[in-house]
């Protein structure tokens, strides 16, 4: 199914104080924060800069400021923001002495309420060192995937549950990608996918794309493939909102500007990719976050130089609040009803007989026209029964 979303353009806003590869951007309160990375004036050795911007109306933001140096220059790491704190993990570790190791550590710091940041402090470190893994947050569990160390690739997939003062508990081991990848990892709506990315030494591109729903004690159920990517794509950014999954810009033989939209349909896996507005430029070792309404994509390599650019992109608007409407019994002595929302646009639907206990019985679809038609088939068995719809769909 074509997906409709809003033909939103990127916006240019405030520039990053040097141009920056390789680095990380995530966003908590208003602010938001790239890590590490390596820079047009100082390389690898720029690593342990971390600058923050506040967000501003209109998908801008602020002047960059310099905050609280990282105890060691690192790129290639993997960054999220969780419970008011900024985390580091893994990547290249850099010094002029050794160049860069492959590292396995963990730092953390405290958001202060002016976007700037306490001191650094280090966590458990990763089960295996490694750099190019990615990480992404669900229900206060960090999970990381993949990454190398030079030598392997892995599939390895491990989860932390983040502690209340912003320390993480013991690395679980989870349930193991299919195969050993360096992609980008996102979670939506309860899974967890992994995006295209690398798959060997020899840097093989794929475009598949692999998800598993997350459990309610926070492991993996499984891994299964979903709709795969346009193109394969390498060391591209990705990021979720509003039931839909967007990748951005990557390499391919060449850096990429192409702006992919799925949406996430029942179960976790995702419909076909859609074509969304391209990036100004081609990229890839980018960071992107969504912050607000907004996506933002800063620096990033091109054809030449690590781009200062950071761009913002407005999520599409949610969609209109759904009508139901009883329609006549099916055939088969069921109950159908009628969906009104925005066209292409997923819903789950809920039922009840007290409107106290709900069950989840489907989920489908609008089509070009706006209209979803659902059919209870259970309904006959009971003597009341109650509908309501929800958005997105888990």
């Amino acid at each position: 199914m074509a997906l409709a979303v809003d033909a939103a353009q990127w916006t240019q806003t405030t520039s990053l104080p040097d141009g920056y590869s390789d680095h990380a951007l995530v966003y908590w309160n208003g602010f938001l924060y790239q890590t590490g990375g390596s820079s047009n004036t100082r390389g690898p050795a720029d690593g342990t800069n971390v600058f923050y911007s506040q967000l501003e109306a209109g998908g801008t933001v602020g002047t960059w400021k310099a905050t609280t140096s990282l105890p060691a220059a690192i790129l290639d790491h993997a960054g999220v923001a969780a419970n008011g704190f900024i985390y580091v993990l893994g990547g290249d570790s850099y010094s002029a002495q050794t160049g860069e190791v492959v590292s396995s550590a963990v730092y953390y710091a405290k958001t202060n309420s002016n976007g700037s940041l306490g001191a650094w402090q280090t966590a458990n470190a990763l089960p295996y060192p490694a750099y190019l893994l990615s990480a992404s947050v669900w229900n206060n569990t960090i999970y990381i995937a993949g990454g190398t160390d030079n030598e392997n690739f892995y599939n390895t997939v491990y989860s932390a549950t983040i502690q209340t003062n912003g320390s993480l508990s013991a690395w679980t081991a989870q349930a193991s990608l299919p195969v050993a990848v360096v992609g980008q990892a996102q979670t939506a709506n309860g899974a967890l996918y992994v995006i295209g990315g690398s798959i060997d030494e020899d840097s093989e591109v794929t475009a598949t794309v692999y998800y598993s729903k997350i459990n309610a004690d926070g492991s993996l159920a499984g891994w299964s493939q979903t709709a795969a990517l346009p193109q394969p794509a390498f060391s591209l950014g990705a990021v979720a909102a509003g039931g839909l999954v967007y990748a951005i810009g990557g390499w391919n033989s060449v850096p990429a500007n192409i702006f992919s939209i799925a949406a996430v349909s029942g179960g976790g896996a995702l419909n076909a990719w859609t074509a969304g507005t391209n990036l100004p430029v081609a990229l890839y070792a980018l960071g992107t976050t969504i912050a607000g309404s907004n996506i933002f994509v800063s620096g990033g390599l091109g054809t030449q130089n690590a781009s200062s650019s950071v761009y913002s992109m407005a999520l599409p608007s949610p969609p209109a609040a759904p009508t139901l409407v009883a329609q006549e019994p099916a055939t088969n002595g069921g109950f159908q009803l009628q969906l009104t929302s925005t066209r292409n646009t997923g819903f789950g639907f809920l039922t009840s007989s007290d409107f106290t206990n709900w069950t989840n019985v489907g989920s489908g679809f609008t089509g070009t026209n706006g209209t979803l038609v659902f059919q209870d088939t259970n309904a006959a068995a009971f003597s009341n029964r109650f509908f309501r719809a929800y958005w997105p769909l888990p």
